[in-house]
């Protein structure tokens, strides 16, 4: 197909081919991971399996931060996996601090 030509000349299979091009190119550029919100801390507790009132804690420590991806009015929206892998390593922290061993706690 030419560059040069007017669009008025274009035929419907040139068209066709213009428009399926562009959706496979759009279709490459699309991130492959989608990351799990969760929508203030009620939620973000149900979602990394502690109560509410750990949360608030997490998040009143500055353990939370790095996960929080946005503020919109009072809502605050997290990365679920992120602030699991932050509290994660903030309990590993914990025990080794106080001296307690074992997963399991």
């Amino acid at each position: 197909m030419e560059k040069n030509k007017m669009l008025f000349e274009l035929r419907v299979s040139d068209l066709v081919e213009i428009i399926s091009s562009a959706l496979s190119d759009a279709a490459v550029d699309k991130p492959s991971v989608v990351h799990e919100q969760a929508c203030g801390m009620n939620d973000l507790a149900a979602k990394i399996g502690c109560s509410v009132s750990t949360v608030y804690k997490l998040r009143k420590e500055g353990v939370l931060d790095d996960a929080e991806v946005s503020h919109i009015g009072r809502n605050i929206y997290f990365d679920v996996s992120k602030a699991r892998a932050l509290a994660d390593e903030y309990q590993k922290g914990r025990r080794k601090q106080s001296g307690i061993v074992g997963e399991n706690l």
